[in-house]
């Protein structure tokens, strides 16, 4: 079984706190480069050398469309009123200190007080970690000025301990199951606040939730989590998105596939239809529900489990605005009596 892991809301203590380093194949400056960044940004003012800690790593996210790319989150904590000319990611280096992916020019600057996505190109082993993402950006006398900013742990590789022993009807608790889940790390080390977030079915609706039940799980161990079912989990495979936190804060979700079910499943606790579309969408996405649904309440939940926007289903067909939203998975959670819950793919 592959698994993979998605690492998401790291702290700002996991960006190094380095000075900045000149590049020793970029000490050049480009004159004509920094009159045309300063023309552009009329008002504002470069950033000065000597601002490597003002950048954090906030997310390391797979591309929604371009499979091998990668998004870098970074965000730049000076003031409002100055930027920085020409940024990008030239190169990222794993544990061993080999390249592992590679950045192009795609903003002209960055302002303070910003977050802003760098794409790379993957070519190697990411899951040693901690990774190297080496930031440039320009400075005010045109200068290239090197970052060396510091993503630990990887975004793949520790799911790679984790693996899915059993799922089983709990003994006592009518529609609560139990997932066993084997962690393969070493004795002495463990993961904090482990959780079953959720649990989808073969449709990618959200069938399950689970809740935090334990403070860790230890290197060598197999440990139960519950999961409350509220849907069809005769729709296989199922997928069991485990939730953990690392040694700095972040939060890792690793995605651990169910393919065999528990002897007679078979039916669908969910039976109101909710129907969004279109599904993948852009910008905005139609509700339709049955009658019986009106008055009901909706919230829009993305893959973290952060509720992104609320509202109230008034009539049978909703429109739902998803253009602020970024690329990728969310879940739409209709409160009703049977709690229809559907997702959906923001482009």
């Amino acid at each position: 079984m592959h698994l993979c892991s998605i690492k998401r809301n790291l702290s700002s203590d996991d960006t190094l706190n380095v000075q900045p380093q000149k590049s020793n194949s970029m000490k050049t400056k480009h004159i004509f480069l920094s009159i045309m960044a300063a023309s552009s940004f009329t008002g504002f003012t470069h950033a000065q050398t000597g601002n490597c800690e003002q950048f954090t790593i906030t997310a390391i996210n797979p591309d929604t469309l371009i499979f091998g790319d990668f998004q870098v989150s970074i965000q730049f904590s000076g003031s409002a009123s100055e930027f920085i000319g020409y940024p990008i990611i030239t190169s990222v280096q794993n544990c061993n200190g080999d390249t592992v992916a590679t950045g192009i020019l795609s903003w002209f600057g960055q302002l303070g007080q910003t977050e802003q996505e760098y794409p790379v190109t993957v070519t190697g082993d990411i899951s040693c970690g901690p990774l190297t993402v080496n930031f440039q950006y320009m400075d005010e006398q045109g200068t290239e000025v090197l970052c060396p900013l510091i993503f630990n742990p990887a975004p793949f590789g520790a799911c790679d301990l984790l693996s899915l022993v059993s799922f089983n009807p709990d003994s006592l608790e009518p529609n609560v199951y139990q997932i066993s889940v084997r962690y393969d790390g070493i004795e002495n080390e463990f993961i904090g606040g482990p959780i079953i977030n959720t649990l989808v079915n073969c449709n990618g609706e959200i069938v399950g939730t689970g809740v935090p039940f334990w403070f860790g799980q230890a290197g060598q161990t197999v440990q139960d989590y519950p999961v409350t079912v509220t849907g069809d989990i005769s729709c296989g495979p199922l997928t069991a998105y485990f939730l953990y936190y690392d040694g700095v804060g972040g939060t890792v979700i690793c995605p651990l596939t169910i393919n065999q079910l528990p002897t007679g499943v078979n039916g669908q606790i969910n039976k109101n239809q909710i129907v969004c579309f279109p599904n993948p969408a852009e910008d905005f996405v139609t509700l339709h529900v049955d009658a019986e649904c009106i008055g009901s309440s909706y919230q829009i939940i993305d893959i973290s489990g952060k509720m992104v926007q609320t509202g109230g289903v008034n009539s049978s067909q909703t429109e739902l605005n998803f253009s602020e939203f970024r690329s990728g998975i969310y879940f739409l959670k209709l409160k009703n009596d049977a709690a229809s819950i559907v997702k959906i793919v923001k482009l």
